[in-house]
């Protein structure tokens, strides 16, 4: 019998990319996927639109926006209820384009016992033949994370599958994980709110030497990324989230470093936006460093 999987997407106004997404699944030929949609206080009617033209679908709506690790954990809780053997975390902003893609997932991580988690190769929604990435290796000196085979050709990248090593973190647009581990290792930690989530969740879950993150390019899947704050660039949402979850992430995985991070932080993200006079995005670093040393989590409050 086939392994039951849960794909959890969770929608925050964003009609245009989650239909496309939805329209997508089409393509796949899994036979037991089912799809669970988390509206997380949405106030552009976008999920009751996307539920009428997808009635098949389950829908859950949250009042309000639980933030991503939130809203992610209210459909692993449903799938969790429901006995998935899988739980299919999805962005809303990705696109399927192969029919064996769930297929190729599912049998890597049956295959492999120690296999918790595993994700597979990304390449941009608008590009695609460029990689987004293979997975992310975090520099602990640089204080960065570097996208493996980032603008790479998709006929460059060697079809392997691979056990990711410490500091070495999945592209999560698309996370394939046993239900076991969630009822293991507990849910996403929802008191980051948005980014971060996924890197210091699976720092978690590796601290046991019987469940490994995997990563596969045996398949892959198209990514828009960051349609949630406003795009990578000249968002605000996110230099907040970016500054304050960055230090809890050092804090939590790499706390031996905390002090060097956060003069890191000062030097990379507050000098940057003096010197181009964005006084707006460079008010929200400052409002990210104040919550920080506050002990402040959650939703962002001026």
């Amino acid at each position: 019998m086939p392994k039951k999987v849960a794909a959890v997407i969770v929608n925050w106004n964003n009609y245009d990319d989650l239909d496309r997404c939805l329209r997508s699944f089409a393509v796949l030929r899994y036979p037991v996927c089912d799809v669970v949609i988390v509206d997380n206080g949405s106030t552009d009617g976008s999920t009751h639109k996307i539920q009428t033209q997808f009635p098949r679908h389950q829908y859950i709506y949250n009042p309000v926006n639980l933030g991503y690790a939130g809203g992610a954990n209210i459909g692993i809780r449903y799938a969790l209820k429901q006995q998935y053997d899988y739980v299919w975390l999805l962005n809303s902003d990705t696109v399927i384009t192969q029919s064996d893609y769930l297929d190729v997932l599912v049998a890597i991580a049956e295959s492999h016992a120690d296999c918790g988690v595993i994700g597979s190769l990304v390449l941009n929604r608008d590009e695609s033949s460029v990689v987004q990435s293979e997975w992310f290796t975090f520099s602990p000196l640089k204080g960065r994370f570097l996208p493996m085979q980032k603008n790479a050709a998709l006929s460059a990248i060697p079809q392997r599958t691979v056990k990711l090593r410490n500091g070495e973190y999945l592209n999560a647009a698309s996370t394939l994980v046993k239900s076991s581990v969630f009822q293991r290792y507990d849910l996403w930690p929802e008191d980051l709110f948005l980014y971060f989530e996924d890197n210091t969740w699976e720092d978690k879950i590796r601290k046991d030497d019987t469940t490994a993150v995997y990563y596969t390019a045996k398949t892959y899947i198209l990514h828009k990324g960051a349609a949630s704050s406003g795009g990578y660039r000249k968002s605000t949402t996110l230099d907040y989230y970016d500054t304050r979850n960055y230090l809890y992430f050092i804090k939590r995985s790499y706390p031996y470093l905390l002090s060097y991070h956060v003069m890191r932080s000062v030097v990379n993200k507050v000098l940057p936006k003096v010197v181009r006079r964005e006084w707006k995005r460079l008010q929200y670093v400052l409002y990210g460093f104040r919550d920080f040393f506050r002990g402040k989590t959650g939703k962002f409050e001026p």
